[in-house]
């Protein structure tokens, strides 16, 4: 199988980053890209976790996100190449946002019944993630 990896802007214009037969390869340079958006820049670390540009959805288990159909639905594929609607599969999302102090980064917003907590960003209708970049990996 053939994989790209795919990033839509917040205007909604999509890019090709790279084609590749390797998902795991795919994947990794997903984060690097994310990451290098993120992360690799001059500000604090709490300045990073309330400015970050970019996320990379990642799902627990044998499913890869693979962004928007023609239609504006969300897509998975599975380990064997078989594409459905996110909405047809029972799974997590999170978030990815990069590698801080050597730990992944996921997005998260304070927490609505917990003072000083953070609460994951799960759906990709929260409001947190409008108007920032999405990368994601598509089957060809």
């Amino acid at each position: 199988m053939t994989y790209q990896l795919c990033m839509r802007d917040e205007y909604g214009q999509g890019s090709i980053l790279l084609t590749n037969e390797d998902l795991d390869e795919v994947i990794k340079r997903c984060k690097r890209e994310v990451n290098a958006v993120n992360v690799d820049n001059a500000l604090t670390i709490a300045d990073k976790k309330r400015n970050w540009e970019s996320y990379m959805v990642e799902i627990d288990g044998e499913y890869t996100y693979a962004g928007k159909d023609g239609r504006g639905v969300d897509q998975v594929f599975d380990s064997s190449g078989t594409t459905m609607k996110l909405s047809e599969v029972d799974v997590e999302l999170k978030m990815y946002c990069g590698t801080l102090d050597g730990e992944d980064w996921y997005a998260s917003v304070p927490s609505r019944t917990v003072r000083g907590k953070e609460d994951e960003v799960t759906a990709l209708t929260h409001e947190t993630l409008q108007g920032k970049n999405v990368y994601f990996i598509k089957l060809v």
